[in-house]
């Protein structure tokens, strides 16, 4: 131990353990032959980590029996509960819940592609989610030929399949197949957690809002098929029953 004027009031080289309370006023920091890190208590009461690898972290020791080998930092006591990537990106537990420097935050991804991106399902005590839908948020409103939805719907292919990660059995579409029908319901994104080790770079991702939206121009073709069979067999009606009156 001994003191340096210039860097700190008290700079230790070497192990140091703390049995009681210790006080510190100004930045605690350590060291190594890369540089410096460490953190500052803030007189608001929050907590500044800096690191010099640009990679700060916060660990909580934990008892063996709470602890598992997919939670651990340096060691099996250990859970990483908050740390800051190089990229920016801040990791919450361990990695389970990932916020990035474009503000999109993963649960269950390393790499989020879009505003919110979960691996695995969502359970909600309200089943409702509300989307903007105001008519002044919109222009070049036009409307949509029931035919063409209805046509749309009767190319699309329902299929039952197993997925690769888990061979869980499901039944829906495939969005290649989806594609060549609706373009606007599927998009390509760069992804890597969705596909395990394997690298796509043109992940395809289903969004089913067209294809409900076509349900809906396909029902209304429906009904108008079924108003216009009812107009004729009425027409037909009414000759036969003229024809009889001869």
């Amino acid at each position: 131990m001994y003191l340096h004027d210039e860097k700190a009031l008290l700079e230790i080289n070497g192990n140091i353990k703390i049995s009681g309370n210790a006080l510190f006023n100004n930045v605690l920091q350590v060291q190594d032959k890369n540089g410096f890190s460490g953190g500052t208590l803030l007189p608001s009461g929050g907590l500044q980590l800096f690191s010099h690898t640009r990679d700060a972290f916060i660990d909580f020791q934990v008892k063996e029996a709470e602890a598992s080998s997919s939670d651990t930092g340096s060691n099996s006591n250990t859970i990483r509960v908050l740390q800051m990537g190089e990229e920016s990106s801040l990791n919450l537990y361990n990695g389970k819940i990932v916020i990035d420097r474009k503000g999109y935050v993963g649960m269950g991804v390393i790499q989020p592609t879009h505003i919110l991106h979960v691996d695995g399902q969502i359970r909600s005590s309200m089943s409702t989610i509300a989307t903007a839908s105001d008519r002044r948020l919109k222009k070049n409103i036009i409307s949509v030929d029931e035919d063409e939805s209805l046509n749309n719907i009767l190319k699309l292919n329902v299929r039952d399949y197993e997925w690769k990660k888990n061979d869980k059995k499901q039944r829906g579409f495939i969005a290649q197949e989806v594609e060549k029908i609706l373009p606007n319901a599927v998009q390509i994104v760069n992804d890597t957690s969705t596909a395990g080790s394997r690298n796509i770079s043109d992940l395809r991702l289903l969004n089913l809002d067209p294809i409900i939206f076509d349900l809906v121009g396909s029902v209304q073709a429906l009904q108008n098929q079924i108003l216009a069979e009812r107009n004729k067999r009425i027409e037909l009606e009414t000759e036969i029953k003229n024809l009889k009156r001869l």
